[in-house]
């Protein structure tokens, strides 16, 4: 396949079969056999059935090695951990963060929530440049607790039912469990206090996850620590997309279409690298473009993938409801 006609598929579709095919794998690949490691960069709970999950979320793995002891550290122990560490630092390095636009299950079914908006013809909302700001740093808290609480444990300051903290805020292990068929997790624990707020908050997490979902499309990649540690280890990735300034025409069609409302990808066009902390990689913009090699998926920095007209057209006529107009 030429580059030229490589530009015309409908980048949509073959995401969306990506997505089927990873959140079944992921979610259920356990009954296959597929063990895919604990060093994932998606969301994909560690809390799930044993017997259904196919691959963990490496928040999980991080945690419990960040509270380990240093004798613990300096033993065969923490020689996996460092192994597990660099898995996901290559597995970012690779593919940036399209794990997030992809491969995410939790992505994924915010998706599937979304489309099912869309057909019963239900808008969803777009934050506003003053909402972006003030939630930006919610995101951050959260990766504070991944990484600060587990220390603390370590260090005597909190009991150990803190170790995995974010484990228990997080709604990916209420909805994600109760996918695999596991609801033991949809109660307040009483064994301790510190047990009791963790559930508690994580609770009320979830249900604003729940509300979330159903008016605004990847309403929890807003807030994603996950995502937020790929973005900051993703600096050096190999895959990146790429903005030709002198190409784009401000048409904003790469913006409307944006599920994380990602404005500048329309309106800088002196910065040639457009991933921000808030986009996942998804290539909605590179096919919403109707300007020939405005915008670019690059591995290495040779371009692979396009925008182009012919393609924005072609992809047009097959599914206008996709695309901005």
């Amino acid at each position: 396949m030429t580059k030229r006609s490589f530009n015309l598929i409908h980048i949509d579709r073959i995401r969306a079969w990506i997505q089927g095919i990873s959140f079944f794998a992921l979610m259920y690949g356990g009954t296959l056999g597929l063990s895919l490691g604990s060093f994932l960069p998606v969301m994909s709970c560690v809390y799930a059935s044993r017997d259904l999950r196919g691959g963990i979320c490496y928040l999980t793995s991080l945690q419990v090695d960040i509270s380990r002891p240093f004798w613990q550290l300096v033993s065969p122990i923490g020689f996996f951990a460092l192994i597990s560490f660099l898995g996901f630092i290559l597995l970012i390095f690779l593919f940036n963060r399209t794990w997030c636009g992809f491969i995410c299950p939790i992505g994924t079914l915010q998706d599937f929530i979304s489309a099912i908006r869309k057909r019963l013809f239900t808008p969803g909302i777009r934050f506003s440049e003053t909402t972006l700001r003030r939630l930006s740093p919610v995101k951050y808290a959260f990766l504070a607790i991944v990484l600060l609480f587990p220390l603390l444990t370590n260090l005597g300051v909190l009991p150990r039912e803190f170790i995995v903290s974010f484990c228990y805020l997080c709604p990916v292990k209420m909805v994600g469990s109760l996918l695999s068929a596991e609801t033991r997790y949809w109660t307040i624990l009483s064994g301790s206090i510190g047990s009791m707020i963790l559930t508690t908050v994580g609770m009320i997490i979830t249900g604003l996850f729940v509300t979330g979902v159903t008016i605004k499309s990847r309403f929890w990649c807003f807030f994603c620590p996950l995502g937020c540690l790929q973005y900051l280890a993703a600096k050096r990735s190999l895959l990146k997309l790429e903005k030709n300034g002198d190409a784009c025409t401000r048409c904003g069609n790469c913006s409307l279409v944006c599920d994380m409302d990602i404005r500048e990808i329309a309106d800088d066009v002196s910065n040639p690298d457009i991933i921000t902390d808030r986009c996942i990689v998804c290539m909605k913009c590179i096919s919403a473009c109707p300007e020939d090699d405005a915008l670019h998926l690059t591995i290495a920095g040779r371009p692979v993938l396009s925008s182009s007209e012919a393609g924005f057209i072609k992809r047009m006529e097959k599914d206008p409801s996709d695309h901005a107009h």
